[in-house]
């Protein structure tokens, strides 16, 4: 039995409870939103995943806001792929902890904390040993010790937010409405919720304009402010695909060389109008508080 397979024994974690491997992706890859799926399929790729209380449900074409953590689980990458695997994970913002197995110990990786350095998370932990990493077992979660252990706030985007995404997203790709492609709306949401995520967790994005501010709260009004501003917003998007991983939201496709979606040229400044609201949390929306 190998390492990761008696780890998930040591957890009690498995099928039953919310343990998902991806050479089996067709039977998970309907039960989260596209782009978690995708993201975790295609672009991270863990040996296995497990995601605690995963109740996702998605309406008609409207997908509920998903707020849960996964603890992912890595076999032995090399250290190109492990680079990758920090720098992915954190643009995920997902993540509760990631294992990593080596040939000789066991590492744990705290999934939301990269002061560790530039993409790179912090290490918790790395032992031989299984009892090491009781703290995570499937119990324990249930008692919520890994969240306090860990500091971690169970919801950390503003709630009126995540629960007006729902609305606004009807609202861009309405047919008698806005007319937004469904793919542009969704990329173009996550995007901006990243971006949220990235300044509450201090992120001071030093080496660009577009964003500024001497501290968290000032840069969050500075956020805000440019989403109405097409041309900036655009800017700070290649600004952050080069810094980071484009590959989490792409803002153009390829086929064969010639591009075949654009979401610059597809989005305009009403649908940008109603995201300015949504991160405003304005009244807007009727969860809204200003």
């Amino acid at each position: 039995m190998s390492r990761l397979d008696q780890l998930y024994n040591k957890l009690g974690i498995n099928k039953e409870n919310g343990l998902y491997f991806l050479n089996e992706s067709e039977t998970w890859i309907h039960k989260f939103p596209y782009r978690i799926s995708r993201i975790l399929k295609d672009v991270i790729k863990p040996k296995a995943f497990y995601c605690l209380f995963n109740d996702a449900k998605v309406e008609k074409d409207h997908p509920k806001p998903f707020n849960q953590s996964f603890i992912l689980f890595f076999d032995n990458p090399s250290p190109e792929e492990e680079e990758l695997i920090h720098k992915r994970v954190i643009n995920f913002n997902l993540s509760l902890v990631i294992f990593i197995n080596r040939a000789t110990t066991l590492d744990l990786y705290h999934g939301n904390d990269f002061t560790a350095g530039v993409n790179q998370l912090k290490r918790i932990k790395s032992s031989t040993k299984l009892d090491e990493f009781n703290d995570y077992s499937f119990v324990n979660m249930l008692r919520g010790f890994p969240l306090e252990k860990l500091g971690v706030r169970k919801n950390f985007i503003d709630i009126h937010l995540l629960n007006n995404i729902t609305d606004a997203r009807r609202i861009l790709v309405a047919q008698d409405g806005l007319k937004l492609l469904p793919k542009a709306a969704n990329r173009l949401i996550g995007r901006l919720l990243f971006i949220s995520y990235l300044i509450d967790r201090g992120v001071s994005f030093s080496d660009q304009e577009y964003i500024v501010g001497k501290n968290k709260n000032d840069r969050k009004v500075s956020f805000r402010e440019l989403i109405k501003n097409k041309a900036s917003l655009y800017g700070f998007f290649q600004y952050l695909n080069n810094k980071y991983n484009g590959d989490m939201f792409p803002l153009t496709e390829l086929l064969d060389g010639i591009v075949i979606y654009d979401e610059e040229r597809v989005v305009n400044n009403n649908h940008l109008m109603v995201l300015f609201h949504l991160f405003n949390c304005s009244k807007f929306f009727k969860t809204g508080v200003s």
